[in-house]
């Protein structure tokens, strides 16, 4: 009689799926395993020395004897079970349920996509056993094909079954933990983009005030240093008229990349306006921030950039400060930062104000 595993029920063929169908019992003989005081019945298996899995069986007309028959002990069930619970991801999944499928029933396993109901059939006589891949509405996913030369009796399938539950359990666990991940994912580049400024990609504006005012609350608090830089790219309006936009445009996203490339992982980089580029240097004095100024204005100085095949060589200027709890809010750091800058500029440009002693 050929029977079919679907929606974790099994049925006769031409039957309505929803309606169980009873599968006569499958008679097996008595079969004596070496080294043990009494037969195997094929109610079961309560002997001490009866191994838990067919394939660790080294005598392989014996394992074909009684394959099929060797119950499955609870605490294997259990064991496989939660193995296959804390799969990861569909990968780690798939390899578990094979090795778990092959050890208990000594059988080979094979993954199928969009099966159809004949691909799904159990055939008690030639040992053929499909369990179907179902996501939360029931919707076929795949299958898993278990083949063996053995038979299957009605207890092996009453756990192909309890596997089925199992691994339709895992498999959408793994399957909302994807899509939560991927909808966290979204999310998080979403308000990536809302605080990144599209074109060098630093942090904008509106991002860099929020980030001041919680560095200084920090600075008070701990007691460290915050140091300000300020960086101006000189002569830009004149980039844009002789050498157009879109090179003024490759300079700033080169500048960028130049600054993100000499900061540190704590500092932030932002597009303050135009082409002014402001740094926050937690835990950073007035000396230290200047001797990264002086480094990277160096590393400007030095850049060049092409740009339809022209060579472009620029500079900057840069004004530094200190907070101290005394100048009261961001802003007073900011307009000390921004009138050094302001000297910086007004003195020749290309340098960096205060000097370094």
């Amino acid at each position: 009689m050929k029977l079919y595993l679907a929606f974790n029920d099994i049925y006769a063929e031409g039957q309505d799926p929803r309606v169980i169908k009873m599968i006569e019992p499958v008679r097996v003989p008595k079969i004596k395993i070496p080294g043990q005081r009494s037969s195997l019945p094929a109610s079961g298996i309560k002997h001490r020395g009866v191994p838990e899995s067919i394939s660790s069986i080294s005598d392989v007309n014996l394992r074909k004897q009684i394959s099929g028959i060797i119950p499955l002990s609870p605490v294997g069930i259990a064991r496989t079970c939660a193995s296959i619970i804390s799969a990861e991801n569909i990968a780690e999944l798939n390899k578990l349920i094979t090795m778990h499928l092959e050890r208990h029933f000594d059988a080979k396993v094979n993954f199928e996509t969009h099966p159809n109901i004949a691909n799904r059939a159990i055939l008690l006589g030639r040992g053929i056993a499909t369990v179907p891949l179902l996501d939360a509405e029931e919707n076929i996913l795949g299958a898993i094909r278990i083949e063996t030369d053995y038979g299957l009796t009605n207890e092996r399938i009453d756990i192909i079954r309890e596997f089925s539950k199992v691994i339709n359990k895992a498999y959408n666990a793994i399957t909302e933990k994807a899509q939560l991940k991927e909808k966290e994912e979204k999310i998080q580049q979403l308000q990536e983009l809302a605080v990144r400024d599209p074109l060098t990609a630093l942090y904008n504006r509106r991002y860099f005030m929020e980030t001041i005012k919680r560095e200084i609350a920090i600075s008070k608090r701990d007691k460290t240093s915050l140091s300000l830089l300020m960086i101006d790219i000189d002569h830009f309006k004149s980039i844009n008229d002789t050498h157009g936009h879109q090179a003024g445009d490759e300079v700033l996203r080169t500048i960028s990349k130049i600054i993100k490339g000499a900061i540190r992982d704590s500092d932030l980089a932002a597009r303050y306006g135009g082409e002014e580029i402001v740094l926050i240097l937690p835990r950073t004095d007035l000396n230290g921030a200047l001797k990264l100024a002086e480094k990277t204005r160096k590393l400007i100085e030095a850049a060049i950039i092409i740009h339809n095949g022209k060579q472009i060589k620029v500079t900057a200027s840069f004004g530094a400060a200190q907070y101290f709890p005394g100048m009261g809010s961001e802003n007073k750091l900011i307009e000390a930062a921004d009138k050094n800058l302001y000297e910086a500029k007004e003195t020749g440009r290309n340098k960096v104000i205060p000097k370094i002693d």
